[in-house]
């Protein structure tokens, strides 16, 4: 709470203020405790609205979308069900805000930078394959995936977030890089779609071994030397070999 005789004027012992009139700064004084207690709401509804979309992501992981009602997020979180839908209007809603914040945690910038700042192909298999590397060994972005993977084909409609915000942006930038490479000689004739999908495979293969596998999967000593040797195998076959 705020003391008036923080406002601009000490208050007197009368009750005015030294220097002003009362009334314009209790008027001042109650404004800015209004304002005050406006963005303390504000706050603590966006403090609340993130611990849903957690809870909701922890709860999509270990229960499946379908299986997770609304109910089950308010009993876990410690509130009413009115309270949860206060936050989110409906699940499709609440699904939205999940997959947003999944595709914040996938951090696929090199790609986007490799089309602004075109560097040789064999230079940004490279960078792809370090760029891997990095998503792999952070376990928020390997849950995103694992989420995606396991109720995305489930439930289409949920995951227009992330296709949204991440996937076409990043598959366009692809496309056009490995078209551009084409088109100068750095890679192999063959169709872009082709391309893409031979370089999205060893992440691909590594996220769904993890989805099926867990722990019983590939180890994380393992990933690394898997992924330098995949890119390695594909720059022989794409690049001729050729280094960056």
């Amino acid at each position: 709470m705020i003391n008036p005789a923080y406002c601009g004027n000490r208050l007197m012992g009368n009750g005015a203020f030294e220097g002003g009139s009362s009334d314009v700064h209790l008027t001042e004084c109650a404004q800015l405790m209004t304002d005050d207690k406006t963005a303390l709401r504000t706050k603590s509804k966006e403090d609340f609205r993130g611990r849903v979309v957690e809870t909701a992501r922890r709860l999509f992981l270990e229960k499946g979308v379908a299986k997770t009602s609304m109910a089950d997020l308010a009993r876990v979180i410690g509130v009413s069900k009115p309270t949860v839908y206060e936050a989110y209007r409906s699940k499709n809603h609440l699904m939205d805000a999940v997959f947003n914040a999944v595709s914040d945690d996938v951090d696929m910038g090199w790609i986007a930078h490799g089309l602004t700042n075109p560097k040789p192909f064999p230079y940004f298999l490279d960078e792809t394959a370090n760029g891997y590397k990095r998503l792999l060994a952070d376990p928020r972005s390997v849950e995103a995936f694992r989420l995606l993977i396991r109720e995305g084909g489930q439930m289409p409609g949920l995951t227009n977030a992330f296709v949204t915000k991440l996937t076409i942006p990043v598959t366009e930038a692809g496309r056009r890089i490995i078209s551009a490479a084409i088109t100068a000689g750095e890679c192999a004739p063959l169709d872009v779609a082709v391309v893409q999908k031979m370089v999205d495979a060893p992440l691909m293969h590594v996220l769904v071994d993890r989805t099926l596998f867990g722990a019983a999967g590939m180890s994380a000593a393992q990933v690394n030397p898997y992924i330098d040797h995949s890119f390695g195998a594909l720059k022989t076959l794409l690049c001729n070999g050729k280094a960056a």
